[in-house]
């Protein structure tokens, strides 16, 4: 046999030796209207024998909402370290304190790791600290997202292995609200 063929091959059976890795949070509370809500959180991680191990940003879907929050990896201006973090778009939210995004445009954070690869579970812990700007009133979803609050949520995360992202990433909870 060629030395050439059995080294493809094995490189070949290393490649497709990648794992992915979907957590996913579900759970109720209070919407930024201060509406009961179902949201749910989530994010994956791929890890390579090659490229080692790859996240996606943390996302935050709440029920009956057209916006998705997501929580990247970024540097904070002023800082060295590398958090976390929602930022906040001017026109779209405000600090929870005033009608201004903070100057440091963050309006959340994740608390459990400064880094999305080394986050995991099985808990999760992390800030709102904005709060939407008001919509059209004749819109059929609004854009409200997780109420702000001065102490961190914390939610339980569970695991799943995936090999079809696209099938097993969780959707925005449909828009059937219970009273």
């Amino acid at each position: 046999m060629n030395w050439k063929t059995v080294c493809v091959g094995i490189v070949l059976l290393l490649a497709g030796c990648a794992t992915t890795t979907i957590y996913t949070s579900h759970f109720e509370a209070q919407n930024s209207a201060g509406q009961n809500r179902e949201f749910v959180l989530y994010w994956n991680t791929t890890t390579s024998v090659f490229s080692g191990t790859k996240a996606s940003p943390v996302t935050l879907l709440t029920q009956c909402s057209s916006r998705t929050i997501e929580y990247e990896e970024r540097p904070v201006a002023g800082q060295s370290a590398t958090q976390i973090v929602f930022r906040g778009e001017p026109g779209f939210d405000t600090s929870a304190d005033s009608t201004e995004l903070p100057p440091s445009g963050v309006c959340g954070r994740v608390l459990s790791a400064d880094r999305l690869q080394n986050l995991s579970g099985p808990r999760i812990q992390f800030t709102v600290s904005c709060n939407p700007v008001s919509g059209d009133p004749f819109t059929v979803q609004d854009n409200n997202y997780l109420q702000a609050r001065d102490i961190p949520y914390i939610v339980d995360i569970t695991a799943m292995k995936t090999k079809d992202l696209t099938t097993d990433t969780p959707h925005r909870p449909s828009c059937t609200v219970h009273n």
